[in-house]
């Protein structure tokens, strides 16, 4: 985000970031961070954690639980490759989580977060390993912070958390 802005001498609108999972969280703490820069944030299915749940996270962290409590293990199992695009898409469509999105969006998301790759496959643009590391350090605080800015939900496979303007101006 902020080389997108240098890349503009720094002068940009305030954009809305809308993510899922853990993208969603990280623009999450990228608005807090430059609240000047965001009208708001979209996230769906991201791990925001606030109130007791934070306490439980601390706990989780420090015993070692979160290893096989959080998105932090399923994330060592991930699979990054597909030889398709349609493949791609129907890895997703058979999951839970994705069965319930809009066909649409489904597409988009194949399209424009698994892009393909020389030989036409589709592989994921993240490193698993990185995405274990920070599940593994997932900040409790974040989510009550948030929550003092905009209002959060909890129900899964629906957007999480939509926040207006983070400001008056």
């Amino acid at each position: 985000m902020s080389r997108y802005r240098d890349e503009r001498g720094g002068e940009h609108p305030k954009v809305w970031l809308v993510d899922h999972s853990l993208s969603g969280y990280l623009s999450m703490m990228a608005a807090l961070k430059h609240p000047q820069w965001a009208k708001g944030v979209v996230m769906i299915d991201s791990p925001v954690i606030a109130g007791w749940k934070s306490g439980l996270l601390r706990f989780t962290q420090f015993t070692g639980l979160d290893e096989r409590l959080s998105p932090a293990a399923a994330t060592q199992r991930r699979r990054t490759q597909w030889p398709s695009r349609d493949d791609t898409w129907r890895h997703f469509r058979a999951k839970p989580a994705f069965a319930r999105w809009d066909k649409r969006m489904l597409s988009d998301y194949t399209d424009f977060a698994i892009p393909a790759v020389p030989n036409g496959a589709r592989s994921l643009t993240f490193d698993r390993h990185v995405e274990y590391l920070i599940y593994r350090t997932l900040p409790g605080t974040r989510g009550s912070r948030m929550a003092r800015r905009c209002p959060l939900g909890s129900s899964p496979g629906r957007i999480r958390a939509k926040c207006g303007t983070w400001d008056s101006t």
